[in-house]
């Protein structure tokens, strides 16, 4: 997988991550409208251009999103949060919802495969693989509250293999 993943460093381009967010969030729309969850966005505004592979990034979001919606089943109208920050020398992601949330010992640490699968399924160990090879790092904290925030990594570079 990881193989496949780094593959597509060729595909890779400066992309506006906030348009790479709302698309992300478009294709979950679907989902959220049987689920009875809305999705905010709390984008900040002149990101700079990141080299990434937009599809990748975006399917990495759309898993997120898509996490949190099923973990919110049930309880409810809701919603969730998907933010975007400038960082030091990178661009942070989180997607915050208000469902069981995440355990104190968990917050802060990286996802390992087994924990990505043991958290919230298969899906987060592909994400870690994306985002591991665009440079970046992903993980989960509780979000203040109540509830879990899973956010993501991705380095400002100047060209599509500059390093993390």
């Amino acid at each position: 997988m990881r193989g496949l993943v780094s593959a597509t460093v060729a595909g890779r381009r400066a992309e506006n991550l906030n348009a790479v967010v709302e698309a992300a969030r478009g294709l979950a729309t679907v989902s959220v409208k049987v689920q009875d969850v809305r999705i905010e966005t709390d984008l900040e505004a002149d990101l700079p251009a990141v080299f990434v592979d937009p599809v990748q990034v975006r399917q990495v979001l759309f898993n997120l999103i898509r996490k949190a919606i099923e973990a919110m089943s049930g309880r409810g109208p809701g919603s969730l949060v998907v933010r975007t920050a400038m960082a030091v020398g990178a661009v942070e992601f989180s997607v915050a919802d208000r469902a069981p949330g995440i355990s104190p010992e968990r917050e802060g640490r990286p996802l390992s495969p087994y924990e990505a699968t043991k958290l919230r399924g298969l899906g987060l160990s592909i994400c870690r693989t994306i985002v591991e090879a665009h440079g970046g790092t992903i993980g989960a904290r509780p979000y203040p509250g109540g509830g879990a925030a899973f956010g993501f990594t991705l380095p400002v570079g100047d060209s599509p293999d500059a390093p993390a």
